[in-house]
């Protein structure tokens, strides 16, 4: 049997509608060798040896980019290879083409292996939307775990931080810590050699110590409003640090429970919304069923919307980020301003603005199509389709 051209070609058109000054209008994105090489607004091409996506009426962005996300249906980041392999093609039926695994803080020999795991697999392309690792911890105050492990946490030190960079390589992409601690500056310090974007997170620092890690270096904010010391008119803490900050990013957990609606006006307002990423916070309970379920050792309930511990405490979202992003929009926020906050945003934040995050020519064909509901259809990493079909192939 003679092959089809088409499978050997590294052409592929998508045919869907574009955003052109805020209106939908007809289109098509031509895709060469995983490489966005041009839009045509109005035009619907037609090319016998270009492998076609035609999904007229729906719509076609930028792929999502999650920076922060430790699992889903039922897939844990820090859980190993296997987990990490489902967990990415969980995340593509959502339309998210690339992300990084949140690894929470854990004893050490845990942690490494876990922080060892992922950077096999980013190495390893598998899977193909992996773009490393983002480590919440150790590094964090006690008096705002959140969610997280207390009890092993640590001081940071440079010692402490070479050896877990040395575990993660060049892979590790953002690392969240407590400004405050002692020892946190030096620390600080290594990430901006490194090229490591350092996050505040997780904090008690008052307005004086945040404002002056966000001065020193730290250059993006771990679900602000989330375990941080909150803003009073006459003690801003970390909120109002954040807030008021004239550089720094900063991650909203939109699934209508971490972050009130006023809330993320006021971020936006404050920081504006090329500084604002929407993250999903996910555990590996999102998108599944399951009324409770075991993360990091303690068990999660569902709570309605809301993912709990026994206590009472907030545990993490059940939302994935293109939920989360059409939270965004029905608060108020126009459909691009969102779009951007969950993939141009995020991508800038790690460096990546000249290769992901956008829909133009020359960019990665990171791409995603969406239904009216911000349900995808079609998701391709780097031109090959990886959802619907879950083999990471066509």
């Amino acid at each position: 049997m003679t092959p089809d051209p088409r499978a050997a070609s590294g052409r592929c058109l998508v045919l869907a509608d574009l955003m052109r000054g805020g209106e939908r209008v007809p289109g098509t994105v031509v895709v060469e060798d995983g490489v966005i090489v041009e839009l045509c607004f109005g035009r619907r091409l037609s090319e016998p040896w270009a492998r076609t996506y035609d999904l007229p009426g729906a719509l076609v962005l930028a792929g999502l980019i999650d920076l922060h996300v430790h699992g889903g249906g039922g897939f844990a980041a820090a859980d190993g290879r296997e987990h990490l392999r489902r967990l990415g093609a969980w995340l593509a039926a959502r339309g998210v083409t690339g992300f990084l695994a949140s690894v929470p803080s854990r004893p050490q020999d845990e942690l490494c292996s876990a922080c060892r795991a992922v950077a096999e697999a980013a190495s390893a392309g598998d899977p193909p939307n992996l773009l490393g690792l983002h480590l919440e911890g150790p590094f964090l105050s006690p008096e705002r775990a959140g969610s997280l492990p207390a009890g092993s946490f640590r001081q940071p030190s440079p010692l402490a931080y070479r050896s877990l960079r040395a575990v993660c390589g060049s892979w590790l992409k953002v690392l969240t810590i407590a400004p405050e601690l002692p020892g946190a500056g030096e620390v600080i310090a290594a990430c901006r050699r490194d090229g490591v974007v350092a996050a505040m997170g997780h904090t008690n620092a008052g307005f004086d110590e945040a404002r002056a890690g966000l001065s020193s270096g730290m250059a993006h904010v771990t679900h602000l409003f989330n375990a941080m010391s909150p803003f009073h008119h006459r003690a801003p803490g970390a909120v109002g640090a954040a807030l008021t900050s004239e550089t720094a990013t900063a991650e909203l957990i939109l699934d209508g429970e971490h972050v009130h609606p006023a809330a993320m006006a006021l971020a936006r307002s404050a920081m504006g919304a090329s500084r604002l990423i929407v993250v999903s916070d996910a555990l590996p309970v999102a998108g599944t069923a399951r009324e409770s379920s075991l993360w990091e050792g303690r068990e999660v309930f569902r709570r309605g919307p809301r993912l709990v511990f026994a206590d009472g405490t907030l545990a993490g979202s059940a939302v994935s980020l293109n939920e989360a992003l059409a939270t965004a929009i029905g608060w108020g926020l126009e459909p691009a301003e969102a779009v951007a906050m969950a993939s141009a945003n995020p991508a800038a934040v790690l460096g990546l603005e000249g290769r992901k995050g956008r829909l133009v020519p020359g960019q990665d064909a990171d791409l995603v199509v969406m239904d009216k509901d911000w349900r995808a259809l079609l998701t391709l990493v780097r031109g090959r389709r990886v959802w619907p079909d879950q083999r990471w192939q066509d």
